[in-house]
């Protein structure tokens, strides 16, 4: 398999914060492709430990953070109930 790119801290692509594999290959060779370089399978930089690294640190961290904001949701909920009641 090759990729074209690993976008970090995406927010364009989707709600949240998040990792982007820009994959080779596409079949449908759409008119006005805004990245028709990526239509060969075979382009791009291959596949490899590293990359998979690259991918997989980096959604740990986005996990790691939100885990974190939704522990301190969670946590500020329980206070104002205490408080509130």
């Amino acid at each position: 398999m090759y990729y074209h790119n690993i976008t970090h801290d995406d927010m364009l692509n989707g709600s949240g914060l998040r990792v982007v594999l820009w994959c080779s290959g596409c079949e449908h060779h759409c008119n006005n492709c805004q990245n028709p370089q990526t239509w060969d399978f075979g382009s791009g930089i291959p596949f490899d430990e590293n990359a998979k690294e690259e991918i997989f640190s980096e959604i740990k961290k986005i996990i790691l953070v939100e885990s974190h904001l939704v522990v301190a949701i969670h946590l500020q909920q329980i206070i104002l109930k205490q408080f509130c009641h």
